[in-house]
């Protein structure tokens, strides 16, 4: 599903199963659940509601203890509120009663507080729990709490919420102006009724943000201004008094406006109406033009952007008839013959999520829609797919076989919301390179996910110099999840009964969530016995020292596990994303993840590469890399994966980046030394595209949870998401030599 598809352990702040089920209806597949309706006639009050349509409005509104009461047009308003006919809830307040937008039917006096749609800034967990059809359930800027948005495309917003924007201009939502839903303690105003009339953060109160962008910055709200700034129409805006106020911020072709900030504050605003930098000597006097503060440190400079490496790249997904309305998640595989394979998760045009086949006979140069994987779990959607190249020698010769593993589920929705139920791990193979693949195989059974109502997630798959293969997921609850392993000694044909992947104590440990699994077999081993995994111990999906890289090993293909312990510092702030795993033929494991260091702010994300020496009894982390040459703590890194080239030793490493002031790029660096320094940084797209981390906000722009990377001995062949013609993500390759 994705990096957020179980929830975390009971008291932790992050409820990781609710963000997965807005992904499985946006990225993952899955249809929207339609409203529930209304009754025709009777009194509804008291009936149980998620939003107002549930109540049948403007009669009946869904009020704040979940159950349906009656609107404004049978009750009068508070003074200074009227009754919009249409919705049943009051409007127009602007008095400081808890609730100035005016969305309760008792104009903002009680518990539930106020919003101008039924649902904007209500805790969510899908797009259908929100009221209108283009409203969207997001996250905060933190990414650890999901609420409402309004659609704002024809209507204004209310105070306190700023009409916004996304990257390709073609949604349009009301967000909170600080980034975040006033909270529930009974001071902010908001939501529940206090009495202060409006977020903390209003905007026209100026910035108190140090770190944020000076003059002429991008924004969306004050606070990615500098102190004491403005945000206006988008761009941050300094004080003034005079025009040589805005001389002295770094604005010459200005003059100080006023825009109607409270007790007559004026601000400096570009004559030409945007800012342009000025040349020569004047430069520094240009203001802030570059700072853009989404997913970049506004005090950093973005640092000289390298030329491609891996030549121009080459649409896959984009070409196919009809193109997948999204298409991520892809996983590579190469044959002996040179056949080519990319597996992704396509959304067609009703929503539905598939696994998906490209396959290509030129080496790349071009790719055919090889449709979708069939599925033994009847009725389902699927996620999360994963190839790989299995080879053996019997009395009958050598053989090669490619796998294909994902996850299936099926989707129900009651009573307005949506969950997920009937989850299995299934595999597929091809023996004609990815051409043709076989009827799907369930790895796990129904007594695995307890009749269908546990949650299983994140499949992966590793074959041995033998033949024999390894998958590795998770299993568990809305509370708890654990790793487990199967293995295939027929070649995919079936699977032995999962076991969980370390020793007794952990598994008997549910203070923590242990997901996004990773095995590799000990190339150096011919008889398949030995064999690694890695994975997340998390308790929260925000990055925090509180999570962790876990290593452990079986010596018996799987049967029993040792846990090895941590591979990830323990002043790292490990983020809930798919750590990678590669293995060379000296006993050195590579392990890829994503952190911030500790003492830094933990939303800039680096790509670490750990290199563990496990030639004796006890493991030995010799190295903890940074990967990205650009500076620390800057920009955000993600999806760190990695690749041994058994020949020469080298060690490869890629992530995505977005240090080109915000814009998205794929990259690469290589390692001669075992994993103890990186090259300078290659790139390996050859356009930008958008980048946002946030995986549940991303809609058809979601760039997965992981992508393809490959070395087959002489190229590095790469397969990623790419949102670059500025609609939907779909399908890039490229490959060479590196």
């Amino acid at each position: 599903m994705d990096r957020n598809s179980l929830r975390s352990p009971a008291g932790s702040p992050a409820s990781a199963f609710a963000l997965a089920l807005a992904l499985v209806l946006s990225a993952c597949g899955g249809q929207r659940p339609a409203d529930n309706g209304s009754p025709d006639s009777g009194n509804i009050a008291g009936q149980p509601c998620q939003f107002d349509t549930d109540c049948r409005p403007p009669d009946f509104v869904c009020g704040a203890t979940g159950v349906c009461e009656a609107g404004c047009t049978a009750n009068s308003c508070p003074s200074g509120k009227v009754c919009n006919s249409s919705t049943g809830r009051c409007n127009g307040s602007t008095t400081a009663d808890g609730g100035s937008d005016g969305g309760g039917t008792d104009g903002g006096t009680g518990a539930d507080g106020g919003a101008a749609s039924a649902t904007l800034c209500k805790s969510c967990t899908v797009n259908g729990d929100c009221a209108g059809a283009s409203d969207l359930c997001l996250s905060n800027a933190a990414h650890t709490a999901r609420f409402c948005a309004q659609d704002c495309t024809s209507s204004a917003c209310p105070a306190g919420y700023q009409c916004t924007t996304n990257s390709s201009g073609s949604i349009h939502q009301c967000l909170p102006t600080d980034h975040a839903c006033p909270d529930n303690t009974g001071s902010d105003g908001g939501t529940n009724g206090g009495n202060d009339g409006g977020p903390t953060n209003d905007p026209t109160v100026p910035s108190s943000n140090p770190n944020g962008c000076k003059t002429c910055g991008q924004c969306l709200v004050n606070n990615d201004c500098v102190s004491g700034a403005f945000c206006v129409n988008g761009t941050c805006a300094a004080p003034c008094q005079r025009y040589l106020d805005c001389v002295l911020s770094g604005l010459l072709l200005a003059s100080c406006s006023d825009v109607g900030l409270p007790n007559g504050q004026k601000v400096c605003l570009p004559l030409l109406g945007q800012c342009v930098p000025l040349p020569g000597p004047l430069a520094p006097l240009s203001g802030d033009v570059s700072c853009v503060p989404t997913g970049t440190n506004p005090s950093c400079t973005a640092p000289s952007i390298p030329a491609p490496a891996l030549g121009a790249n080459k649409a896959v997904t984009q070409t196919f008839s009809p193109k997948p309305l999204l298409a991520t998640e892809d996983s590579i595989a190469r044959d002996s013959k040179g056949n080519l394979a990319i597996g992704f998760i396509g959304v067609d045009g009703s929503g539905n999520s598939y696994m998906g086949v490209a396959q290509s006979v030129s080496d790349g140069a071009s790719w055919l829609d090889k449709g979708k994987m069939r599925t033994a779990n009847a009725g389902s959607v699927q996620s999360d797919p994963v190839l790989t190249v299995s080879k053996w020698t019997d009395p009958a010769g050598t053989h090669e076989r490619m796998h294909y593993v994902w996850v299936s589920y099926k989707l129900t929705t009651s009573g307005g919301s949506t969950s997920v139920k009937d989850m299995f791990m299934e595999s597929s193979y091809s023996d004609d390179g990815g051409g043709t693949w076989s009827n799907a195989t369930l790895v796990t059974t129904t007594s695995d996910n307890a009749s269908g109502t546990l949650l299983l997630d994140k499949p992966w798959i590793a074959a041995a110099p033998d033949g024999t293969l390894a998958y590795t997921f998770s299993v568990g609850d809305n509370s708890q999840q654990h790793m487990y392993a199967s293995v295939s000694m027929d070649h995919g044909q079936s699977w032995g009964p999962k076991k969980v992947i370390y020793g007794t104590a952990e598994a008997a440990n549910n203070n923590y969530g242990h997901n996004l699994g990773m095995p590799v077999f000990d190339p150096s081993d011919a008889t398949g016995k030995t064999l690694y995994a890695v994975y997340v111990k998390y308790t929260a999906t925000e990055a925090t020292t509180a999570n962790s890289i876990q290593l452990t090993k079986s010596i018996d293909r799987g049967l029993t596990w040792t846990a090895l312990g941590p591979v990830s510092a323990s002043t790292d702030q490990v983020l809930f994303e798919a750590p990678s795993l590669a293995m060379d033929t000296n006993k050195h494991l590579y392990v890829g993840y994503t952190a911030s260091p500790q003492g830094t702010d933990a939303k800039y994300w680096d790509a670490l590469v750990a290199t563990v020496d496990v030639s004796a009894a006890a493991p030995v982390v010799a190295h903890r890399v940074r990967a990205s040459d650009d500076k620390a703590s800057c920009f955000q890194h993600f999806h760190a994966m990695v690749q041994v080239d058994p020949a020469s030793g080298k060690v490869f490493v890629a992530w995505l980046d977005n240090r080109n002031n915000g814009k998205g790029g794929t990259y690469y660096a290589v390692s001669t030394d075992q994993g103890a320094t990186f090259s300078a940084n290659k790139r390996i797209s050859d356009s930008d595209y958008t980048f946002n981390p946030d995986h549940q906000n991303a809609q058809l722009n979601f760039l997965g949870d992981y992508f393809g990377f490959l070395f087959d001995g002489t190229k590095l062949r790469v397969a990623w998401s790419d949102p670059r013609n500025g609609n939907d993500a779909q399908v890039i390759y490229a490959a060479a030599a590196p």
